[in-house]
């Protein structure tokens, strides 16, 4: 078995050391041997019986940096770039942005990969050579890589698709795995034939109306979400975490809708607002802080935006307005 060490060169190979918890989806894996030791970014990697892990899951401070994958033989590489973006370079030059996947192979032993200053989180699992055959028997759509086989073609590229929630749902099923030194090869490997189903047969063949579908359904959940926490301190990103979709994607499916996502988190807030005034004495100041305005003084400029009043404005005017009803059900 390849160790890390041989697998994953970083340029430079080091910086100053991190104190801060692993935390991606590979971090069941143990420290060294599965990781280089003194390495300039916060990774795991693991390379058994023709397949290769990484994950990348780093802010990087001050420049690019410069990561050399050096598989045995040729791979077939799927790329997912949850957050951040990076470029590789082999027999030409590739670049996966943040909240996309891809994949793609090459003849090369050597492959470099760039990333920019910033958060960073990268997925990659690649398959080498000896399992070619395998897998084009298995996914025809991999029919392809016979030119890389046999050499007549340096490499080839798929698409660039958007992380969809089911993706995030096949790398998040990578947390429940827990660390054994037989079992967890095997379960990996179990685990690459479903990310290769998800990218090769479930998902072939469906391109916009996929992407389309995705988006409504990121909508509805992101509506619902925001319905049962908009009383809670939510943000775009918490709703994003919460579908397991990344911030771009779920943006997208509010799209040409009515309100943004915060823009809705804003109505229900001032909705409930308005309610709140209406039916009890609570005083402006609580209201705003209850709901999680910033300041009272912001809660009145949104409120007024919203609708055309000050809040003790539209408090005083249903007042006046129950009190009329009072008096005409007592003079019946």
């Amino acid at each position: 078995m390849m160790s890390s060490s041989d697998f994953v060169h970083f340029i430079p190979p080091q910086q100053h050391p991190r104190t801060r918890r692993y935390d991606g989806y590979l971090s069941f894996l143990t420290d060294p041997p599965y990781s280089v030791p003194n390495a300039a970014i916060v990774h795991r990697c693991f390379a058994h019986d023709r397949l290769y892990w990484l994950e990348l899951k780093d802010e990087i401070q001050e420049e690019t940096s410069i990561i050399k994958l050096k598989p045995q033989e040729p791979c077939l590489w799927v790329v997912i770039a949850l957050i951040g973006g990076c470029t590789f370079h082999y027999d030409r030059v590739a670049t996966v942005t943040s909240g996309n996947s891809t994949y793609f192979a090459s003849n090369r032993r050597e492959l470099s990969m760039e990333l920019n200053p910033g958060k960073n989180w990268l997925f990659m699992v690649g398959f080498p050579q000896p399992c070619f055959d395998a897998l084009m028997a298995e996914f025809p759509f991999l029919e392809s890589l016979n030119q890389l086989h046999e050499n007549k073609a340096p490499h080839w590229a798929g698409a660039i698709v958007p992380i969809s929630s089911r993706l995030r749902a096949v790398l998040e099923s990578l947390r429940r795995l827990v660390f054994q030194p037989y079992s967890t090869p095997v379960q990996l490997a179990g685990w690459s034939l479903r990310l290769l189903n998800y990218f090769f047969n479930d998902n072939r063949g469906n391109g916009t109306g996929t992407v389309e579908k995705d988006d409504i359904s990121h909508y509805h959940q992101a509506t619902k979400f925001i319905r049962e926490h908009y009383l809670d301190d939510i943000s775009l990103e918490n709703v994003a975490e919460a579908l397991h979709i990344s911030v771009r994607n779920l943006t997208r499916s509010f799209e040409n809708r009515t309100y943004t996502v915060n823009g809705y988190i804003l109505h229900l807030r001032l909705t409930k607002a308005r309610e709140v005034l209406a039916f009890s004495d609570r005083p402006i100041r609580d209201i705003a802080y209850t709901l999680r305005f910033s300041c009272p003084k912001h809660f009145s400029k949104m409120f007024k935006q919203k609708f055309r009043k000050p809040p003790m404005v539209y408090r005083n005017e249903m007042k006046k307005e129950k009190l009329g009803l009072d008096k005409r059900a007592f003079l019946r």
